[in-house]
């Protein structure tokens, strides 16, 4: 029944490229608890990314699945 799927993304300032961290998932809820993650693994792989923008961002559930840098992320997620 969803309508769109979500995912983490990721927005450097400087140079305006944008990209998939994380996802999809099936509510956006499930993608701003993941944020975090995203930000986490950002961190270990690139020096900049203290300095990006994270967020979610929405997709058709029926368009085909977007290549994120680092999956799904489901099991993954901290313990709250």
């Amino acid at each position: 029944m969803a309508s769109r799927t979500y995912y983490v993304t990721v927005i450097d300032p400087y140079s305006q490229r944008k990209g998939f961290l994380l996802g999809p998932y099936k509510t956006q809820y499930e993608a701003l608890k993941a944020v975090n993650l995203g930000r986490k693994l950002a961190f270990r792989h690139d020096p900049k990314a203290p300095w990006y923008l994270y967020g979610t961002a929405g997709a058709p559930a029926d368009s085909p699945t977007i290549k994120t840098v680092f999956g799904l992320g489901l099991g993954l997620e901290e313990k709250e």
